[in-house]
Order: structure tokens, then sequence, then C-alpha cells
């Protein structure tokens, strides 16, 4: 033992990541809906995908966190039931921006390109929207991950 040298620093960056990750393999985020605990689950208010997350959704996260692994400290079987949303407008704003600093606009471009800009906008979205959940500790069941959307794009 006293040949145990502990670094003078924690770099979190060496270590959470592989935490989560082991956490998500083992699975303990994942509710068992014919488990006999108590159940206790959350819908996630789903971010709207429109590039990366706020402070506003940090909050809502880490509040939601502490109830979900507060309950699963409690003995309760947990869902918190993650989702991300489409943002119909917002996105459509921010394609319209991009356009204009590019000279163009959406008529000009027409539907087609319109839709790919956007879906291609909200999938990268999406991919970093949900790396920067797990990477903060969202202790979200992410095998039943939902996206919400009212139109199809």
């Amino acid at each position: 033992m006293k040949d145990m040298k502990l670094p003078k620093t924690y770099e979190a960056g060496k270590y959470e990541s592989g935490i989560y990750d082991l956490w998500e393999k083992k699975g303990v985020f994942i509710a068992h809906p014919d488990s006999d605990k108590e159940h206790f689950s959350i819908s996630m208010p789903p971010p709207n995908e429109t590039g990366t997350l706020s402070i506003g959704h940090a909050l809502f996260l880490t509040l939601q966190d502490i109830l979900a692994r507060y309950a699963r400290q409690k003995g309760k079987d947990v869902l918190w039931l993650p989702g991300t949303d489409h943002a119909a407008l917002p996105v459509n704003a921010i394609i319209e921006k991009q356009l204009m600093e590019e000279g163009t606009n959406k008529h000009i471009v027409g539907r087609k390109e319109f839709l790919r800009r956007t879906r291609e906008f909200v999938g990268n979205s999406r991919t970093t929207m949900l790396s920067q959940m797990r990477a903060m500790g969202a202790s979200a069941d992410w095998s039943r991950l939902r996206y919400l959307s009212l139109i199809h794009i």
C-alpha cells in the first residue's frame, strides 16, 4: 500500500465517461415494467433539437436526475423516459438564417433541399444533445428514447 500514489488532482475526463459507459452496459438505468418493486416514472420534457443544450436544459436534467436517483435509492423501479423534439419552428428559423447568410433563401433552394438541410441539422443536433446529456450523467432509460414529431420532415 505504501507504493500507491494518488494524483494531486482528480481529472474527471479520464474516468467519468468510462464509468457512465459501464453503467449503461450493466443496464442500471433500465426500468423493468414486470418488476415487483414500486414503480416511479418521469417523462423528460423533450429538448428542442436546435443545436446544443442550454443552462435551462442542464437545470431540468439535474433536477429530474436527482428525483430518479433518489427513487432508485428508495428501492423503486424507475423509468426516466428520455426524448427529443424536432422543434419545427425554431429549426425552420435556424435553417432560414443559414440560407440568408449564404445569400439565398428557402424559395430559391426549393423544398427538397430545405428539407434535406433540416434533416441534417436535426440529426446532428440530436446526436450532440444526447451526447451532452450522457456526459452530464443523466440516468435516463436510453433504451426507450423517443423522438417527438408532429410533422414528418
